[in-house]
């Protein structure tokens, strides 16, 4: 049977093996006797089978093939190696660079490391310093202690003398009859009526207005008059800062009812400083003896 379509293929694969190799073997031996089928089995394996020809082709194929393969791989080559030559460039600076910021970065981590140094340095002088000043201010302390105990014992022992002073002076007071202010101004008024011919009375004068106390209220006070010349007088056994201002409201009310502006003066055992100090400012006379009359 000689295949002659696919149909015969199908039919001569359904042919059993032992078949088919007996008919390969007998192959040669049936061309010799019929040479006539030459053509026809040539037409037959063309047909199904490769020819040289075909195989020249194919491997002309493959030859041009693996030409473009190796122009595009050496095209790939050398962009490859032009790539990575940029690379190893890109490598390179990246470090350079990177040696140039290891170098910077150690010399400034050098000069912190000083800086860090002479910063100890000034903290180990600066506890000293506080260690020192914490000692000073234990002495301090000690000594504050010390003049603090002293001032008291000063203090209590000024105190007491103080006190025997005001003692003296009470007793001195009520010696010359200035104990009571009553007694020492009616005692005053006639010491300067007799020996210095100077007339003093007692002025009367209800403040509605509140001028000298801020309400409605009697006022009195002692006036000497001169000839032509009012002296308002306020005697007291103490005399404050506060006394004096209501001594300048009074020569204000004296002043608007009278017509007349009076000189003013303190007569008193014991004035304070600030209210020294305040009647000097504004011209108020401060007396402690009968001279002044003078």
């Amino acid at each position: 049977m000689f295949v002659k379509n696919d149909k015969d293929v199908t039919e001569l694969s359904s042919v059993d093996e032992k078949t088919i190799l007996k008919i390969i073997k007998k192959l040669p031996e049936i061309l010799k006797k019929h040479p006539e089928l030459k053509d026809e089995f040539l037409r037959i394996f063309e047909e199904h089978f490769v020819t040289s020809e075909d195989i020249k082709e194919i491997l002309a194929e493959i030859r041009r093939m693996r030409q473009d393969f190796n122009k595009v791989m050496a095209d790939l080559r050398e962009d490859f190696n032009q790539q990575f030559t940029a690379f190893e460039r890109r490598i390179d600076a990246f470090e350079e660079q990177m040696a140039k910021l290891r170098g910077d970065f150690n010399k400034q981590f050098t000069a912190f490391e000083k800086r860090i140094e002479v910063l100890e340095r000034r903290m180990d002088a600066f506890e000293k310093h506080l260690k020192a000043l914490e000692r000073r201010m234990d002495v301090f302390e000690e000594q504050m202690a010390k003049l603090r105990e002293d001032f008291n014992k000063q203090f209590t022992a000024f105190e007491k003398a103080i006190r025997s002073l005001e003692l003296r002076i009470d007793a001195l007071g009520a010696r010359w009859g200035i104990y009571s202010e009553d007694a020492f101004r009616n005692a005053l008024r006639e010491l300067l009526e007799k020996d210095f011919g100077v007339k003093v009375s007692r002025w009367k004068h209800y403040d509605s207005e509140g001028i000298v106390y801020r309400k409605p209220s009697m006022i009195e006070i002692d006036v000497m008059i001169k000839d032509s010349e009012h002296i308002l007088i306020e005697i007291k056994a103490n005399v404050r800062k506060s006394d004096v201002a209501a001594l300048l409201r009074k020569s204000e009310l004296y002043e608007k009812v009278t017509g007349v502006k009076p000189k003013l003066m303190i007569i008193s055992p014991f004035v304070e400083e600030r209210a020294r100090i305040f009647a000097e400012e504004n011209g108020v006379i401060i007396s402690t003896s009968t001279t002044t009359f003078e």
